[in-house]
């Protein structure tokens, strides 16, 4: 029979791991486990935030996305400013996909645009964002 590294009536000198909780955190605050929240939250909540939604009958047409979610994933992320932390989820599809955008990350100037669009809506957020989540920003 093979030797333990620990014999039975020993405690063990460590256990590697046993109190990382800060791993947990920034795993919540992930913009995939986010979107799937929001998403989870019921038809109430996406129809609050598809008031958050800026028509434009003129100019190109939009690709296809939901820049709500994206939005509510970068205020959740405490980055001041949207290029790191559009640097952080440029590669990242099934986040993009997540939030409608078929055809992957839109261009950081777009981002940047539908961002200030969007805060005029900082009301509608405000409502839609259950204490779990306004915990984490």
């Amino acid at each position: 029979m093979a030797k333990l590294a620990v014999a039975r009536d020993e405690w063990p000198v460590q256990l590697p791991g046993a109190t990382r909780f800060s791993d947990e955190a920034a795993n919540f605050r992930s913009p995939l486990t986010l979107v799937s929240q929001i998403k989870g939250l019921g038809h109430r909540t996406m129809d609050l935030l598809v008031q958050a939604l800026v028509d434009h009958d003129h100019g190109q047409h939009r690709s296809p996305g939901h820049w709500p979610l994206a939005y509510i994933c970068f205020v959740v992320s405490r980055e001041p400013n949207i290029q790191p932390w559009y640097l952080r989820v440029i590669d990242d599809r099934s986040f993009w996909s997540a939030c409608g955008f078929t055809e992957g990350a839109p261009a950081y100037q777009t981002v940047w645009q539908r961002f200030a669009e969007l805060e005029q809506f900082a009301h509608l957020f405000e409502q839609v964002l259950p204490p779990l989540l306004i915990s984490v920003i």
